[in-house]
């Protein structure tokens, strides 16, 4: 990684290696599918002064910017709302490089996100296969330079996991006999992925042979940062707590944890905090967490309070 350097904060709207553009989108895209290729490209703050705030520290910038020139694969691991998925995307914003997220799931299919097939094979504006429409996924390999990034890659099944081995492979040559296309060389330059700690609920231990595929990259807070971070070791306690809850599938990422301190500072209000905090859980979830709070939300009000 020493042969490629990059001064971060001078960066021009346009990445080089050697002179050359990695992604120029006249010369790499076909004009019919410049409209969609554009619009997978990120925008950012144009000054870069985004980077500057601690959740982006530069060498984790940096350490992407490095990956995507070298093409090497990197699975970004740490706690929800650390900005795991939010530096893969400011950083493609940052050097106007294309950009899809796939979310991850249990019942996710890499076959279908590669397109379908249309009725009575006729061409839609999306598509160049006779009688198949291109799934985005599908679109970013065949023809963009640019980043594809699996989120919370460990809520995949065995299943997930056996079909995304076909699309990172080192070679990255991708087959989809379903619509009639010749095996083809993916044109990413970096499958990127995320991963949320094995102990939260809904998600496994990555899968050892899919794990190899990515350069692990930590990112994000432990425990104690977040404690330190948020002001409340009661509303910490909290948020882990309800991360390992078996019949929580929704989790309280340090993003949500930080709103909802400012507006228990900024209000002293904590019943209308209480309220915020709740929004994404509903029925069994919510009852859950208010056992799991009873009790202790004067406290957490009062820590968060006295840390102000």
């Amino acid at each position: 990684m020493e042969d490629f350097t990059i001064t971060i904060p001078n960066i021009t709207s346009t990445m080089e290696v050697d002179g050359v553009p990695v992604f120029d989108l006249h010369r790499d895209v076909p004009v019919q599918h410049h409209a969609r290729a554009a619009a997978m490209v990120p925008e950012v703050p144009a000054d870069g002064s985004f980077i500057d705030r601690d959740v982006f520290g530069r060498s984790g910038v940096q350490h992407v910017i490095d990956a995507i020139v070298l093409q090497e694969n990197i699975m970004v691991c740490g706690h929800a709302g650390s900005g795991k998925s939010s530096l893969i995307e400011y950083v493609c914003g940052l050097l106007r490089l294309p950009y899809l997220r796939v979310d991850c799931s249990p019942n996710m299919s890499i076959p279908n996100l590669m397109g379908r097939s249309t009725v009575g094979g006729l061409m839609t504006d999306r598509d160049d296969v006779q009688g198949w429409l291109e799934g985005d996924l599908l679109f970013a390999l065949r023809w963009l330079p640019g980043v594809v990034m699996f989120d919370e890659i460990n809520r995949m099944d065995a299943v997930g996991a056996t079909e995304l081995m076909s699309v990172t492979s080192e070679a990255r040559v991708i087959s989809v006999p379903e619509a009639n296309l010749p095996m083809f060389r993916a044109k990413t330059l970096m499958f990127a992925s995320t991963a949320n700690p094995p102990t939260y609920a809904g998600t496994f231990e990555v899968d050892e042979a899919v794990s190899r595929r990515f350069i692990k990259l930590p990112w994000g807070y432990d425990r104690p940062t977040e404690d330190i971070l948020v002001g409340s070791e009661a509303l910490i306690d909290l948020a882990w707590a309800i991360r390992g809850h078996s019949h929580i599938r929704s989790i309280l990422p340090t993003s949500t944890l930080l709103r909802f301190q400012r507006k228990v500072r900024f209000h002293g209000d904590a019943e209308a905090a209480l309220g915020f905090l709740m929004e994404d859980f509903t029925g069994v979830e919510r009852e859950a967490i208010e056992l799991t709070l009873e009790g202790k939300l004067d406290i957490i009000v009062s820590e968060l309070m006295a840390s102000a």
